[in-house]
């Protein structure tokens, strides 16, 4: 059987709204008129127009680029996210005519809990809300005969606590959410705080969802064993030699681009990539090719004629993104003077 993976971020996936917008004709009226002339920025969909933000943002045509994405942020999914539920519904519903046709293994990573949780417990929204809402949308999908498969660590503080250390960063919640407000607590405690409720929210929407699932508890970050475990509920035994041994020192080191500087490194059984405070784990794909864990950019990387020599650079691939340094194309070269290669 073959399978279709759809990123969370990637513009294919039915419930992924952080690339686009809808507007009510009234709320177009006054907006619309920035980039109206602009294909494909905006298309009719149902009774609402959809802005395609990434093609907004790579338009050269618009001089008031800023104002414009000012303009629209009151709009964007996580400020506003009651009125993209009867939105995700028809998508869904969408998505569901495509591929019932078809003999693929569909897989939709994050998304289902993902955007509306974060946006409706940010929001205020009640649980219980929320609750039936990701059970609503998870109907839509019933022809299909959904296998749900739900990632939770038992110990969640900790794990946390574990990946804001390897990745060098703190994850914050906007203290201008109602969820933050009357809340006296510092940025880690607060993260926690919402993490916590996030996982309560999504076991009891494991826990009253009928038909298969699993719950994995992640704890220990063996990602293999996961792997495994999760394809025997398919049925399906993994291939070991799925990505050929990858010489790992050959890719780490610092690769710039103008003004702008990659570091790959491999830490403790892991390949991240850094930019600024930027730290994310890589994913492989192939020998050459890796993708960012929560973002569907991509990085090509590209050898010598040496088999055994270190890359000399990687390419960005990927088709939804948008700043500069990722445009599809951009190629990040090595520095040979140093790094950490």
């Amino acid at each position: 059987m073959a399978n279709r993976y759809y990123h969370e971020l990637a513009s294919d996936h039915p419930i992924n709204f952080f690339n686009e917008i809808y507007l009510t004709p009234e709320e177009y009226a006054g907006i619309g008129a920035r980039f109206d002339s602009l294909p494909p920025v905006t298309a009719k969909w149902d009774n609402l127009y959809r802005v395609n933000i990434l093609q907004l943002r790579r338009s050269h045509a618009i001089t008031d680029l800023a104002e414009t994405m000012k303009a629209l942020f009151p709009y964007f999914w996580i400020h506003d996210p009651a009125r993209y539920l009867p939105v995700a519904r028809l998508k869904m519903r969408s998505f569901v005519q495509n591929v019932a046709a078809g003999q693929q293994l569909e897989i939709l990573d994050g998304g289902l809990v993902q955007f509306f949780t974060d946006g409706l417990l940010l929001n205020g929204f009640s649980k219980s809300f929320i609750v039936g809402e990701l059970q609503a949308l998870l109907g839509e999908l019933q022809d299909l005969h959904p296998f749900l498969i739900y990632f939770s660590p038992s110990d969640i503080e900790g794990s946390i606590r574990q990946t804001f250390a390897a990745r060098g960063e703190v994850y914050k919640v906007g203290r201008h959410f109602p969820y933050a407000q009357g809340k006296e607590k510092d940025d880690l405690q607060l993260y926690v705080d919402f993490l916590t409720d996030y996982h309560d929210i999504a076991r009891e929407f494991v826990t009253q969802t009928n038909g298969r699932k699993l719950a994995v508890d992640n704890s220990n970050r063996e990602w293999t064993d996961y792997e495994r475990d999760i394809l025997r509920q398919f049925g399906v035994e993994p291939v070991d030699a799925a990505v050929d041994p990858i010489p790992f020192a050959s890719l780490t080191g610092e690769y710039g681009w103008q003004d702008k500087t990659f570091t790959i490194t491999w830490e403790q059984g892991t390949l991240y990539a850094s930019y600024n405070t930027y730290k994310k784990r890589l994913i492989p794909k192939s020998e050459t090719e890796w993708y960012i864990s929560d973002n569907s950019v991509e990085l090509h990387f590209v050898r010598s004629s040496d088999a055994d020599a270190s890359a000399d650079s990687f390419t960005i691939g990927g088709s939804d993104i948008s700043q500069d340094w990722s445009r599809t194309g951009t190629q990040f070269v090595r520095n040979r003077t140093g790094g950490a290669g």
